[in-house]
């Protein structure tokens, strides 16, 4: 909803989620759900072609090892890299994954996952922030 509201009027947003089947449920038909699973990135390319995606917002739970949300960065990116025209990502990542003075050892290797995401972004030549 906070999206709609900052989008243009003609504009739609698609929640990715793996629960198949399930509906937005607000009745609003500017929100769509639709079927796309990380740990398949055809599935996300698929529903970014679908869709014609212009821009993807990126949220991993912090319930994930940092091997899975390489794993799960690695397949965004694939499935980003794919699509004509380009699709931009805004990654919604933790505060302080970098090492910095006000935390000098960062978030370890939770921040080197978030880290190693961002580089394989970049070699691939897709905009994010």
């Amino acid at each position: 909803q906070e999206l709609l509201a900052l989008i243009d009027s003609s504009a739609s947003v698609v929640e990715f989620t793996r629960q198949e089947g399930r509906s937005s449920g607000d009745g609003d038909v500017r929100l769509m759900s639709c079927f796309a699973d990380m740990s398949q990135p055809e599935t996300v390319a698929a529903a970014l072609r679908k869709y014609r995606v212009k821009g993807l917002f990126v949220s991993m739970p912090q319930a994930l090892t940092s091997g899975d949300m390489a794993a799960c960065s690695e397949a965004v990116c694939q499935a980003v890299a794919g699509i004509p025209g380009g699709v931009k990502v805004v990654r919604l990542s933790s505060y302080a994954i970098e090492p910095s003075e006000a935390a000098p050892r960062g978030q370890g290797a939770l921040g080197a996952a978030h880290l190693s995401a961002e580089e394989a972004l970049r070699q691939a030549g897709v905009p994010f922030v």
